[in-house]
């Protein structure tokens, strides 16, 4: 009670997919997003035009639903165009570029359907929807080095609570990457946080390989995660981590 509509939408999501319900989603679309949505989907269907989804959020959320849409396009055969931010644009393209049933465009269309609408449309459709491995290299998989990657530390966008409570205190890790040393030496310790620079002085100095994930790309991410352990606090990784198996 006295809740905005949304957050009472996203509470009662959490409660239906906690409880096992087929499709969650439902409670998040409010019924007139809920039936722009059918209208699009039928629209796209009969003139065998690309759907146009519109993705919203954090590389996280991206790389979730572009799991899902893959997994229905298996089963429907269906073009997508992703309707992403400029930035969004830049980041995954050369992830998805040899995906011949995607491409991305960053103009807003007015026939774009919401990304959460869409999962519910599936859901409807097709029952429960599985999130498949898309990115594989075997190349890569073979040669790159075993170790260990490290993320413990959040910006939290908008809310510095969160990242309070989810990061880790710096004490805390480097008597972790210490004790790793003296029970494997030579391990390869690399940590992607967003450390001060005083911090990242002192962790290269112990022998930790700090990496900025901003400046490597998604490509760059993706070959250091190879053979790797992760240990993350942050769910864009975990993401990262799922679609490549």
């Amino acid at each position: 009670v006295n809740l905005r509509d949304a957050t009472q939408r996203q509470w009662k999501f959490r409660l239906a997919r906690l409880n096992g319900a087929k499709n969650p989603y439902t409670e998040l679309i409010p019924p007139e997003v809920q039936t722009f949505t059918d209208l699009q989907m039928d629209h796209a269907q009969r003139m065998g035009a690309p759907t146009v989804v519109r993705l919203i959020g954090g590389i996280g959320d991206h790389l979730e639903i572009i799991s899902m849409l893959l997994e229905w396009t298996r089963i429907d055969t269906h073009p997508l165009i992703l309707q992403v931010t400029p930035q969004r644009q830049q980041a995954l393209a050369p992830l998805i570029e040899s995906i011949p049933q995607l491409s991305l465009q960053s103009n807003v269309h007015p026939r774009a359907v919401q990304g959460m609408a869409i999962r519910e449309w599936i859901c409807r459709q097709h029952g429960t929807i599985g999130y498949g491995t898309w990115i594989t290299n075997e190349v890569d998989n073979q040669e790159a080095k075993k170790g260990t990657l490290c993320c413990w530390r959040a910006k939290g966008q908008d809310n510095p609570l969160s990242a309070y409570l989810r990061s880790v205190p710096f004490p805390l890790v480097v008597n972790y990457y210490k004790t790793m040393q003296q029970l494997h030496p030579g391990l390869s310790l690399i940590d992607i946080s967003d450390w001060k620079s005083e911090e990242i002085t002192f962790l290269r100095k112990l022998g930790v390989q700090c990496l900025n994930p901003r400046k490597m790309g998604l490509n760059g991410l993706i070959r250091n995660c190879r053979n790797k352990k992760i240990i993350t606090i942050d769910t864009a990784l975990a993401h990262l981590c799922a679609v490549m198996g």
